[in-house]
């Protein structure tokens, strides 16, 4: 039951990471966008995002719920341990959405629109940035459940080169997956053809960016290098995502629409699944010294009696939100 619990909390965790990151990667996009074009991207990111922005935020929220009643001990070390970036996230999303209705809502057209677009803007690039940096703090392992003074327990967790790159990594996938998706949103070839160039331009930076976490890891000591080479699922999900991102270069070159996107996507659940196989079965990789360990999924479930009406229900709601969500995406994305 155990297992069961972590698949929906994994599958949770990538849709949102697909969908969520597309969301934030819009506004990257836009920040970073050509002065030229800047209006015509802000009003396309606009277009795009307006039916359907704020419906994947559902997915962060079932993984909350699943988290903190599937894995209690988790979310309670979790949630102490690395507050002060989930508070950094909790205030870009809240920020990027107050900003995005404002600026498209707001009654007077006046220079606050400037001010509201850049907040946009660095919202998105704060909330991927500080939920990758939880994310390397998860598989460094400096959490610790009887910390000495406020650094070790607050800051050390997340707070390092590590983390940071892995940050910077989300960024640029979250870029990416909005580049290829708003490349069907945009009509005008000049426009277009800038976007092409632009998830061009990005599908090779994230091999870079990707090169930089396990560099990073190796100056703070995390044989990550090691762990993921002699994984045989982190070896074939690189691999798979390598032809991904080679296929994704042909079909966006191609003006493709919709083979890109599965590209897109595909590349990014391969890299959760390389991240999941290493670290599978912790949930929190701890110090060895410390007295809690192993922290895996068995150590820190919740009961059978809590974790079988969680299954039902979480498969109950699947059946329901699923398919709503389905006819979301296709009502304002496949018609005009």
């Amino acid at each position: 039951m155990e297992l069961v619990a972590l698949a929906f909390l994994l599958l949770t965790v990538t849709l949102y990471t697909v969908f969520g990151g597309a969301d934030f990667g819009a506004g990257v996009f836009e920040l970073l966008s050509p002065r030229t074009h800047r209006k015509r991207y802000r009003t396309l990111v606009s277009h795009a995002l307006g039916p359907v922005w704020e419906a994947n935020h559902v997915w962060l929220i079932f993984a909350i719920v699943v988290l903190f009643t599937a894995f209690p001990r988790a979310y309670a070390l979790l949630s102490t341990a690395f507050h002060i970036p989930l508070t950094i996230m909790l205030v870009g999303i809240v920020l990027r959405g107050c900003a995005f209705v404002f600026r498209n809502y707001d009654a007077y057209k006046d220079d606050s629109q400037e001010l509201y677009s850049v907040a946009f803007g660095v919202s998105s690039i704060l909330t991927p940035l500080s939920q990758g940096m939880i994310a390397g703090g998860l598989l460094l392992g400096r959490v610790s459940t009887t910390p000495t003074n406020f650094y070790e327990g607050f800051i050390a967790p997340w707070f390092n080169i590590f983390s940071l790159s892995v940050g910077l990594f989300l960024v640029v996938l979250a870029t990416l997956l909005a580049s290829v998706f708003l490349i069907s949103e945009e009509g005008a070839d000049d426009v277009r053809d800038s976007i092409i160039r632009t998830a061009r331009i990005i599908s090779c930076a994230a091999v870079p960016a990707g090169i930089l976490v396990f560099f990073t890891a190796h100056l703070e000591g995390l044989p990550l290098t090691w762990s993921f080479f002699t994984n045989p699922i982190s070896v074939t999900a690189m691999g798979i995502a390598t032809l991904l991102l080679w296929a994704l270069l042909v079909t966006v070159k191609g003006r493709r629409v919709y083979l890109p996107r599965v590209c897109a996507a595909g590349i990014v659940t391969c890299i959760l699944a390389g991240w999941w196989a290493v670290q599978f079965p912790y949930l929190a990789v701890l110090p060895r010294t410390d007295a809690d360990y192993p922290f895996t999924i068995y150590t820190a479930a919740a009961p059978y009696s809590a974790l079988q009406p969680l299954v039902i229900a979480y498969g109950i709601g699947s059946l329901l939100v699923l398919p709503a969500l389905l006819f979301l995406f296709w009502t304002f994305k496949t018609r005009n």
